[in-house]
C-alpha cells in the first residue's frame, strides 16, 4: 500500500515540476501540488526524493527539465566570469605565499601548517566574500536581491540543515566504499583531504582545531556557496545552458577541494546543493547544507581520530 502511494507521489512530482518548468511560478507550482495526492507522510519523504534525477525520465526532457526557479540575476556573463578571474588569480598568489611558508626551517611543522591554513583562508575563502562584495557593488545589487530572494530565510535554514545532516552519511559511506574499490580494483591509495589528515593528527593544538572548525563549518561554506552555485550556476543557466550549469558548478565545486578520494561524493553533493537552491530561491538553503554536511563530518573525525576520512 505505501508503495503505491510513493508511486503516486512521484507521479504528482512529475506534474509538479511540469507546472513549474512551464508557468514558471512557485505559486503556481504549489497550488499544483496541493491539488495532487498527498498522503500526510508525502511532506516528509518528499524532500528526500531524488526527484531531478526521476524527472530525465519524464518527457526526455533531461535533469533539469524541472530547474527554472531561480530568480534572475542582473549582472552578465562577462562580468561573472571577471570576477571568476579574480578569484583565480588570488588564490594563486596565496598559494605561492603558502609555498614560502614551506621554506621557514626555523619555524615548527606546526607553526608551518598553521600559516599556511591561515594564508589559504584569507586567499580562497575570504577573497571570495571580499570580491563578491565587489562585485555586487559593481552592479548595484544588494546581497538579499542577489541571493536570496525567494522561501522565507527560516524555512530555507530548516531545509539546509536537515538535507545536509541526511546526506552526510550514505556521502561518507560512498567515499569509503569507493576508496575500498580503487584500491581492490585499480591498487590505488587515495589520500584523504588535506584538511581531514590534519584534523586526525594526534599532535594537532586546540587553537588550530577551532581554526579548523570555523573555516569548515562557517567560513568554507558560505565562500564556496556564494561563487559556485550563487553567481557560476546561476549565471550559466540563465543564458540558456541549465546542463552545463549543474554539471560544470557540480565538478569544479568537487575538483575545488583537490581530493580524488572526495571528488565523486562532493561532486554529488554539489547537484544537492543546486537542487536545495532551485526550489527554495534562497541560497541560505544550500549554505546551511554545506555547513551541516562539514560539522558533522568535523565532530565526527574529532572523535574518530585517524581512522577517520570525511567528506568536507
Amino acid at each position: 500500500m505505501i508503495l503505491c502511494d510513493l508511486i503516486r507521489v512521484i507521479s504528482s512530482d512529475f506534474d509538479l515540476f511540469r507546472v513549474i518548468s512551464t508557468k514558471n511560478t512557485y505559486t503556481r507550482a504549489r497550488e499544483a501540488m496541493s491539488a495532487n495526492f498527498q498522503p500526510a507522510w508525502a511532506y516528509i519523504v518528499r524532500p528526500f526524493i531524488p526527484v531531478p534525477a526521476l524527472c530525465s525520465l519524464h518527457g526526455g526532457r533531461g535533469l533539469l527539465a524541472w530547474t527554472r526557479m531561480v530568480s534572475q540575476k542582473p549582472w552578465t556573463l562577462e562580468a561573472a566570469a571577471r570576477l571568476f578571474i579574480t578569484v583565480i588569480v588570488t588564490l594563486l598568489v596565496g598559494i605561492f605565499f603558502a609555498s614560502l611558508v614551506e621554506t621557514l626551517k626555523s619555524w615548527s611543522n606546526e607553526a608551518r601548517d598553521f600559516a599556511e591554513m591561515g594564508l589559504m583562508a584569507i586567499f580562497f575563502q575570504c577573497s571570495i566574500l571580499f570580491w563578491v562584495r565587489r562585485f555586487l557593488r559593481q552592479n548595484q545589487i544588494s546581497w538579499r536581491e542577489a541571493f536570496y530572494t525567494g522561501r522565507r530565510d527560516w524555512r530555507a535554514i530548516g531545509l539546509g540543515l536537515g538535507s545536509g545532516i541526511l546526506a552526510a552519511a550514505p556521502l561518507v559511506f560512498l567515499q569509503g566504499w569507493l576508496t575500498e574499490f580503487a584500491e581492490k580494483v585499480f591498487h590505488m591509495h587515495l589520500e584523504a583531504q588535506e584538511v581531514v589528515e590534519k584534523l586526525s593528527s594526534p599532535t594537532i593544538s586546540l587553537a588550530a582545531k577551532i581554526f579548523l572548525g570555523v573555516t569548515a563549518i562557517v567560513l568554507a561554506p558560505l565562500a564556496e556557496e556564494l561563487l559556485f552555485r550563487g553567481v557560476l550556476y546561476a549565471t550559466v543557466k540563465q543564458i540558456g545552458y541549465p546542463r552545463a550549469a549543474l554539471w560544470g558548478a557540480s565538478i569544479l565545486f568537487g575538483l575545488s577541494h583537490a581530493s580524488l578520494m572526495a571528488f565523486i561524493p562532493l561532486t554529488l553533493f554539489a547537484m544537492l546543493l543546486v537542487w536545495l537552491y532551485e526550489i527554495s530561491d534562497n541560497l541560505l538553503a544550500p549554505i546551511m547544507a554545506h555547513c551541516a554536511l562539514n560539522a558533522v563530518n568535523f565532530f565526527w573525525i574529532l572523535s574518530a581520530g585517524s581512522s577517520a576520512s570525511g567528506v568536507h
